[in-house]
């Protein structure tokens, strides 16, 4: 990749990483709210009387709820497309820091070479 093109790159990875990360506090949100109206339903059952079975009963209920089955599936994904992006993000600013760093050498060994011809004359 050229020099020029990387900072266009990195704001490119950037915008992406930013969306998903927008995408995944929604989907929490959601999740947030099935898991809530999941503990309203345990919090009126009177028939359970200990931690365990409202353990078990929200336990049963999560796991019955296609919506909420689908949503952590969608979960992980993002956190892997997340992970994902934070490592090409990552990698582009690397590749931008050597290409600066290399730069930097080219144009130091070229004023060195200045000064030698200097002192040489």
């Amino acid at each position: 990749m050229q020099f020029n093109q990387l900072p266009s790159r990195i704001r490119d990875l950037s915008l992406d990483l930013v969306d998903i990360e927008g995408a995944i506090a929604k989907l929490k949100q959601d999740l947030l709210e099935m898991e809530m109206e999941v503990e309203t339903e345990i919090a009126f059952n009177l028939e359970l009387r200990n931690d365990r079975q409202r353990d078990a009963k929200r336990f049963e209920l999560l796991k019955a709820n296609d919506i909420y089955q689908k949503s952590q599936d969608v979960m992980r994904q993002f956190q892997q497309d997340r992970a994902i992006a934070l490592a090409e993000l990552e990698f582009a600013r690397s590749q931008l820091s050597i290409l600066k760093l290399v730069t930097r050498q080219a144009i130091a060994d070229q004023l060195v070479g200045l000064d030698l011809a200097d002192l040489a004359a």
